[in-house]
């Protein structure tokens, strides 16, 4: 009998530490999808943030450079404005006609980042690799 009620304590403990397991394993799955989704969020803000602050530049063009700069990080800031918790990395480049933006979420402005650069492609020039001749290439990293 001793052996019997002995191994039935072995099985409920080997049970409660699986249904523990499962239960760890399925809170982290959660908060791992929570993360990837609000890092496409954070993704997509950059992009915008990008495509703005490269839009801005070509649309200045022929302006004194520091109106430029001006320009693009004005429009930068715009499509930033409701998420004020976000701290905006800004590096535009007139010679390329490209912007990068990188966001993170830290104070800070260290810590891991979301990135996108935009360079912007005159109407008419061949874009590579994308079909659409007045796009504007995208670049995405996770820093």
């Amino acid at each position: 009998m001793t052996g019997t009620r002995l191994h039935r304590r072995h099985r409920v403990g080997v049970i409660a530490m699986a249904a523990m397991l499962l239960a760890g394993a399925t809170s982290f799955a959660i908060a791992q999808q929570r993360t990837a989704a609000a890092d496409a969020k954070l993704q997509a803000l950059a992009d915008d943030a990008a495509l703005a602050g490269v839009n801005a530049l070509a649309a200045t063009e022929g302006q004194a450079d520091a109106k430029r700069l001006e320009a693009a990080n004005a429009a930068v800031r715009k499509v930033l404005a409701s998420r004020g918790e976000i701290v905006p990395i800004i590096s535009p480049s007139i010679e390329e006609m490209k912007m990068s933006v990188a966001l993170t979420m830290n104070t800070t402005g260290r810590g891991p980042a979301l990135t996108a650069t935009a360079r912007y492609v005159q109407p008419g020039s061949a874009v590579s690799p994308g079909p659409s001749a007045d796009a504007v290439t995208k670049k995405r990293t996770r820093g």
